[in-house]
């Protein structure tokens, strides 16, 4: 079942892609802004030229060559209907790093300070920040990982600079869709598995 997106929260995409073209690789997060009338456009603006500068994920320099950071963009919950935001903001990674195949990817999870699988959640990144030399053959990885747990800290980071909250977006449950969604839970710490994982086009 899809999220749900209450008043005054948003889902965001973060757009990759292949540098050879193909579709858009996409990780989402759901976020709270500051009040209901929050400005998503102008936040999400200064998020995506703040985590494409130098030491930031989405930097030239940070990113395999092999892959492309497009921008984010977002829906909005509001009163009269979800609110579509895009913001472009293109960087063609420049780094000679030997990524793995393009159905690898990064898990980091979504950590929250409540317990149960609902209040668990992940996304799953192109491995746009590793070289398949560094990647052990069970799929570990270590050292490699620290900056990329690094790059992950720094997002988060950035979120709370712009005003906005992480958030674990909820959907009606299978088992009983008839009962109250819950609202977002807050997400207090994103930590990368150190293990290559497959990747995923949509994960909340």
């Amino acid at each position: 079942m899809s999220l749900i997106i209450p008043d005054g929260f948003a889902l965001a995409s973060f757009r990759m892609q292949i540098a050879i073209g193909g579709d858009p690789l996409v990780f989402t997060l759901g976020l709270e802004g500051e009040g209901p009338d929050h400005d998503y456009f102008a936040s999400l603006s200064a998020l995506a030229i703040d985590a494409t500068a130098s030491g930031f994920m989405f930097n030239a320099s940070a990113m395999s060559n092999d892959y492309q950071f497009l921008g984010i963009s977002a829906t909005v919950g509001t009163p009269d209907g979800p609110l579509p935001v895009v913001i472009d903001r293109f960087v063609q990674g420049t780094a000679s790093i030997d990524t793995p195949p393009v159905n690898s990817a990064l898990l980091v999870k979504k950590r929250t300070a409540l317990g149960g699988k609902r209040n668990r959640g992940r996304m799953f990144l192109p491995p746009a920040w590793i070289s398949e030399g560094a990647i052990g053959a069970r799929g570990n990885f270590t050292t490699a990982g620290d900056v990329i747990q690094s790059y992950m800290n720094d997002l988060y980071g950035l979120l709370g600079d712009n005003d906005l909250s992480p958030m674990l977006l909820h959907a009606p449950s299978r088992v009983r869709p008839e009962d109250p969604v819950p609202p977002p839970t807050p997400i207090v710490q994103f930590v990368l598995e150190r293990l290559l994982a497959t990747q995923r086009q949509r994960m909340r």
